[in-house]
């Protein structure tokens, strides 16, 4: 099993995550993943392998941002 962190983001950093909310597989292992942060941004992760690597979209106020979970849980979000 993959093990999901906050980074070290303290308490009081409006950055800092809410428990992630886990679907599962008929393997057990985690697909999707979503995250919402004290500020209100949700951050998502949807069609995760079982390397860790996935899809990821960040829904901001105003925008979306779209991107990819690489396998060893580096995201990366684009502007474009």
């Amino acid at each position: 099993s993959r093990r999901w962190e906050n980074n070290g983001i303290k308490k009081s950093d409006p950055y800092r995550q809410s428990s992630p909310e886990e679907k599962f597989n008929e393997k057990g292992e985690t697909s999707e993943k979503t995250i919402v942060r004290a500020n209100g941004t949700t951050l998502e992760y949807t069609y995760i392998k079982s390397d860790g690597s996935g899809k990821a979209k960040e829904v901001l106020k105003d925008f979306t941002l779209e991107g990819t979970l690489a396998a060893d849980g580096k995201t990366t979000l684009k502007v474009t």
